[in-house]
């Protein structure tokens, strides 16, 4: 697996991709290495750069890269509850905060990574549209709900509206744009036309 230590400590992280007739090699520059010491940083998201995270270096493009774990969680169980059969492979956990997409969307970049979503939460879109400005290329969407899912404080008043109920259901009014979210991630970065519908 690779070392983020040895990174840190002037390791070079270089990956190699076949393109047509040709072997594409991408190197991890100086702005990649200046987002990985940031995410290595995060003592309350030290998964950001887990085993699972990491996989990614040696598989193909095609990743989707949310804020948190919740995300990944609720965005599974809606591919299971809106009937689309396919699959999304998130980039580990999350990014361990909307902050941080745009580190990883750096170091994913200089890496050769063509086909790459970043989802945000709907309280997110100054952050979005750096992130869409900086990455022409990647595929930048933003949730129509601040949240994944509703939140709420220690009196039990909501405090963001998600688009999960408590019961982790799909909130009614959120069913038909969050599946043409999905859709167009799975047309745009999956080459899945009308995917499982």
């Amino acid at each position: 697996m690779v070392s983020i230590e040895s990174l840190k400590n002037g390791g070079v992280l270089a990956r190699v991709t076949n393109f047509e007739s040709e072997s594409r090699i991408f190197q991890l520059a100086e702005d990649g290495k200046k987002s990985l010491k940031k995410l290595t940083g995060d003592l309350f998201n030290p998964h950001t750069l887990g085993y699972d995270a990491r996989a990614c270096f040696f598989e193909d493009d095609r990743l989707v890269l949310v804020e948190g774990q919740e995300d990944v969680v609720f965005l599974k169980h809606a591919l299971e509850q809106l009937c689309i059969n396919q699959e999304i492979r998130f980039f580990g956990y999350g990014a361990g905060g909307s902050g941080k997409i745009i580190h990883i969307a750096t170091i994913l970049q200089e890496l050769g990574y063509e086909k790459i979503c970043c989802l945000y939460d709907g309280d997110k879109e100054k952050e979005a549209n750096v992130t869409r400005t900086k990455f022409l290329s990647y595929l930048v969407l933003v949730l129509d709900k601040d949240d994944i899912r509703d939140k709420y404080d220690a009196q039990k008043n909501l405090v963001k509206e998600g688009v999960f109920d408590k019961e982790r259901k799909i909130k009614d009014d959120c069913k038909t744009w969050l599946k043409n979210l999905i859709l167009e991630i799975l047309d745009k970065i999956y080459d899945v036309n009308n995917a499982g519908s």
